[in-house]
């Protein structure tokens, strides 16, 4: 088997990106169903916020007769009715039921260093395809040429016979 064949190229190319593709579905099962839940992970506090409300103020934030309220600790909330379906679901009951945390990360920092891992990894079989993408363009460019000259030179030839 020569690597310079037509055939081998093509097929080449198609193990690396079935590769490629094969690598990306399998990265997305395993974080989507097996680890989505399977890893606690300690966070920088450069990274996140976190809000502990009272009892009372987290009753406050939860009645959808107050569209404005103002907290014990002076801030303000004007609540838009999606208040109630993306944030309030947020808050998590601690201290015996006392206060209400709701944490909130900033940016995609806290997901770098597993992104940073996936994406080395695919960059270097993205990288082996396009190299391999581009070696097999060059090569079709030459056989093409090389096809069109003996095409050309064999008319010649003809032409030549014929006027003899």
């Amino acid at each position: 088997m020569k690597f310079s064949q037509p055939i081998t190229r093509g097929t080449m190319l198609f193990a690396i990106f079935a590769v490629l593709l094969t690598q990306m579905l399998g990265n997305w099962l395993i974080n989507r169903f097996m680890l989505a839940e399977g890893q606690n992970r300690i966070l920088s506090p450069d990274h996140y916020d976190v809000q502990v409300l009272s009892d009372s103020d987290f009753l406050l934030l939860a009645d959808p007769s107050h569209e404005s309220v103002e907290l014990s600790d002076g801030s303000r909330y004007e609540k838009a009715p999606v208040w109630y379906e993306v944030v309030l679901p947020g808050y998590k009951t601690v201290g015996q039921n006392n206060y209400h945390v709701l944490v909130t990360t900033k940016g995609t920092a806290h997901v770098m260093p597993y992104l940073e891992q996936l994406i080395t990894m695919l960059g270097l079989i993205t990288c082996c395809g396009l190299a391999l993408s581009i070696w097999n363009l060059k090569l079709l460019q030459q056989e093409i040429a090389s096809s069109d000259q003996i095409a050309h030179d064999t008319s010649e030839n003809h032409d030549q016979n014929q006027t003899v």
